[in-house]
């Protein structure tokens, strides 16, 4: 059986200041082995807990945004990033603030 990537994130940080809906993504790869990016609008499932399947994880994605940026465009900007890597979920999410 062929496990599925998967990407975990460790946190959606909003940020209290800055330009509204100002998006701004990190990724760590965790892995050196690359995947292909998925096709525009593929689903992938996000998760604030774990999953009950094999998975590899591949990378920490880290959102930081203005805090005038809505939870739909989080999950937006978190779902394009998922599938730019190749990654079927992000799971193990965190939403927090940062201070000023």
């Amino acid at each position: 059986m062929r496990s599925h990537t998967i990407v975990m994130l460790i946190s959606v940080v909003l940020l209290s200041a800055g330009c509204a809906g100002l998006i701004s993504p990190e990724v760590a790869r965790l892995s050196v082995v690359s995947y292909a990016p998925l096709p525009e609008g593929a689903p992938v499932l996000l998760s604030t807990k774990d999953i009950d399947r094999e998975y590899e994880e591949i990378a920490v994605i880290s959102i930081r945004s203005s805090a005038w940026t809505s939870i739909e465009e989080l999950n937006e900007a978190l779902k394009k990033e998922a599938r730019d890597i190749g990654a079927h979920a992000a799971i193990r999410i965190q939403f927090g603030h940062e201070g000023m």
